[in-house]
């Protein structure tokens, strides 16, 4: 306690000397010029241990080796894909609609029937039809008669003109008449317009059907691809004939493909586009309109790029680095490498700049290490 006491004591004192009663201005130059000292101090030592450093790399870290995995670089194929869902379509998938008016006198296919083109597929009465057929036919029987007379006078300057074009007039008249119900009795009979396979009937027999009434519905698989749509981000990356795998979730089959079109119009509303791909023939009797399919396009390759695993990229407030393997007097050390990255995709990225080949890349254990860590490579 006396010791503590008179070090108390000779504190006071000296403080008490050295501002010269009550100069606190001359305290706080004092205090000043330590700090300024103790700044100076600090830089020094700081170049010094850099000096020390360079001639010996342990200095200043763990002596003890953390133990990491690396990746030699080489020149590697680097593909950059996108997945997207998309639906089966049919080009040839249509609701085919009555263009006459009558009762359905018959049905000639059902669900899941498959047709071929001009197969009668519904009739439709048409006894008025007909009726008003015949009694044209009669009537134009009748011109046709009084027409070749007419005509057979007029060439002998027998009868007048007038006869002669009223009776020509009536005759084609009739022609005309015949010709647009015998149009209207095809209507009767509605046929399919491809081949293909009934998907379903709307009407039954004995209902009574109008103009533009739903009939059936008929889809082909001759014309069926793979329908996407595709961020516009990707615009122009995606081209025809570019590669594409197709994932069929409900048969279960992955299959490749290539892209069949590309739309030249971005949806104002979706801000995409579409891209239709072929479905291989050796699923085409599995698939149906409407599938849900995954589709995943390559939109990016590089034949010689360097590629590291995703994990390995790392970031600090100067940038986007990787450690890397350096040997220095038989020792190996981390080493920060600044990097600019390319582009990512399957936890693979592709280095653009920042690294060579033969660089080994730490990619396990890289988040135990600080700069200058001595480290010791897996084998």
């Amino acid at each position: 306690m006396k010791t503590i006491n008179k070090l108390a004591f000779s504190s006071i004192f000296f403080l008490a000397a050295c501002s010269g009663g009550n100069d606190i201005e001359s305290l706080k130059q004092q205090l000043d010029t330590k700090k300024a000292s103790v700044t100076t101090i600090q830089q020094e030592i700081k170049l010094i241990e850099a000096e020390i450093k360079k001639l010996d790399p342990t200095f200043g870290v763990n002596t003890a080796a953390v133990l990491v995995s690396a990746k030699t670089i080489q020149p590697e194929v680097f593909e950059h894909k996108i997945t997207v869902r998309g639906n089966v379509e049919s080009r040839k998938n249509i609701i085919v609609s009555s263009e006459t008016e009558g009762r359905i006198l018959k049905i000639n296919a059902l669900e899941g029937t498959k047709v071929k083109k001009g197969d009668v597929i519904i009739e439709v009465d048409a006894d008025k039809l007909k009726d008003q057929i015949d009694e044209v036919k009669t009537s134009l029987s009748l011109a046709t008669d009084i027409y070749a007379k007419r005509a057979a006078l007029w060439e002998k300057n027998i009868g007048t003109e007038v006869e002669f074009l009223e009776a020509k007039n009536k005759k084609e008249t009739l022609e005309k008449q015949l010709k647009s119900l015998k149009t209207q009795l095809s209507y009767a009979y509605v046929k399919a317009p491809f081949t293909g396979t009934i998907d379903y009937v709307e009407v039954n027999v004995g209902e009574h059907v109008g103009k533009s009434n739903p009939l059936f519905r008929i889809v082909s698989s001759d014309d069926m691809r793979v329908t996407t749509e595709v961020s516009e981000k990707y615009f122009g990356s995606i081209i025809a004939k570019d590669k594409a795998e197709l994932e069929f979730m409900s048969i279960g089959k992955t299959l490749a493909s290539k892209v069949k079109a590309v739309s030249t119009v971005i949806n104002e509303n979706t801000r995409t586009f579409t891209i239709d791909s072929n479905i291989p023939s050796s699923v085409l009797r599995d698939v149906r309109p409407n599938m849900m399919v995954k589709a995943t396009f390559t939109d990016f390759v590089n034949e010689d790029a360097f590629v590291v695993p995703s994990d390995a990229v790392m970031k600090d407030n100067k940038g986007t680095y990787v450690y890397i393997v350096v040997t220095e007097k038989g020792r190996q050390f981390s080493s920060k490498n600044y990097v600019t990255v390319g582009s990512e995709y399957n936890n693979s990225t592709w280095i653009e700049k920042g690294l060579k080949q033969g660089d080994q890349v730490v990619t396990a254990g890289q988040f135990k290490l600080v700069e200058g860590n001595l480290i010791q490579v897996a084998k």
